[in-house]
């Protein structure tokens, strides 16, 4: 009977012993989760934050830009608006007759003519632009009618990315 008893004495004291190792077990693949889930969020971050730097940077490139422009006279700004409408005019008239596999999609020939009728509103800004008397209204417009061209071209160079181009 004592071997009996103590045979059970032992299995019922390593019970617990099992129990607690599945326990740390258990535990152990809860922190490698934890673990794996923090960094995913911290390289989740770190991209966000590229992200938010690359997009500052292109905001200063445009301010850069701005004030170029801002500091070139009027008959050369005109000239060179002149020439970024025409340009952009012809990529977009690229984009309307490619026959890259987007194009069929109804939503990339929306965005197309939406490309298309921001051409028309910058050139309406343009000549506009252009009326104005005095320089200190035609510096005022410049820079709005500069946000408009930069838009413009940004969604034109995402759509041609999408396209292939």
């Amino acid at each position: 009977m004592k071997p009996i008893v103590l045979l059970l004495a032992a299995c019922a004291l390593s019970l617990p012993l099992a129990s607690h190792a599945q326990v740390d077990k258990i535990d152990s693949d809860k922190a490698k989760d934890a673990l794996q889930k923090l960094l995913g969020e911290v390289k989740d971050a770190a991209d966000k934050a590229t992200k938010k730097s690359s997009d500052k940077e292109s905001e200063d490139a445009f301010w850069e830009r701005s004030k170029d422009h801002l500091t070139m006279d009027r008959v050369q700004y005109s000239k060179k608006a002149t020439r970024g409408l025409a340009v952009m005019d012809a990529e977009i008239q690229g984009l309307a007759d490619t026959d890259a596999p987007v194009s069929v999609r109804d939503y990339f020939k929306l965005r197309v003519e939406s490309l298309k009728l921001n051409l028309a509103y910058c050139r309406e800004e343009f000549a506009k632009l252009e009326a104005l008397a005095t320089e200190e209204e035609f510096r005022s417009r410049q820079r709005f009618f500069d946000r408009n061209l930069a838009y413009l071209s940004d969604h034109l160079v995402a759509t041609m990315k999408e396209a292939g181009h």
